[in-house]
């Protein structure tokens, strides 16, 4: 039975590394520094145009490195991580709490949780509030956005459902390391999120180089 186990877990690494290299060959080929000087990268397929079959290698990676964790749910980082958390959540099984930009709530929500205070979006420079439904003291989440720069919005939200006792881990299809979100994260909220893509660098003819796999 262990060798059984041990084949079809290497079978099964063998797919993610596959889904992995096909992510990694798309993006480097396609992603594009639009703003120098922020550090924007744009890569249409990932937020902008979802292509749901990649997204769904995105989705397949994360669950994978979050395989064996008792999670209640699986919350989006309104608006660009729902996508995303949407896919991650049908492939671990659990529900999805729903969350959205403004302090508006709707009526049928029962147990919203308000984040009051403002934030400044790193690429539109538009300020938003946010509110989530369905979470409970004590819940595990997984905490899924489609980026992380410099994490501003990413620690608010974790201060405010920890303030509701929720333990959170957090993962995220790409994240840009030259602007140190995640060491941020890692140093000031103890999270090492999980990103399937790593930015290591923005090169002067636009494109990007990426740090190691993860598998």
């Amino acid at each position: 039975m262990a060798i059984l186990r041990d084949i079809e877990h290497s079978e099964q690494l063998e797919g993610i590394r596959a889904r992995e290299s096909a992510l990694r060959d798309r993006f480097i080929k396609e992603a594009k520094v639009t703003n120098f000087e922020k550090g924007y990268v744009s890569v249409k397929w990932v937020n902008q145009l979802v292509d749901l079959g990649y997204q769904g290698f995105a989705a397949d990676l994360i669950a994978y490195r979050f395989r064996g964790y008792e999670f209640d749910k699986v919350v989006g980082i309104p608006n660009s991580g729902i996508p995303l958390a949407t896919s991650v959540a049908e492939r671990l099984g659990l529900p999805l709490a729903p969350g959205r930009k403004g302090k508006d709530i709707p009526g049928a929500w029962e147990t919203p949780v308000i984040v009051k205070e403002k934030v400044k979006s790193f690429t539109t420079d538009d300020i938003s509030e946010f509110v989530f439904n369905g979470l409970e003291k004590g819940d595990r989440v997984l905490l899924v956005d489609d980026v992380i720069a410099h994490s501003t919005t990413a620690s608010l939200i974790i201060d405010v459902l920890r303030q509701e006792d929720i333990e959170i881990e957090m993962a995220v299809y790409f994240t840009k390391l030259f602007q140190h979100g995640v060491d941020k994260l890692r140093s000031n909220q103890n999270i090492d999120p999980f990103y399937v893509i790593g930015v290591s660098e923005m090169q002067s003819d636009k494109s990007v180089l990426l740090s190691p796999p993860r598998f």
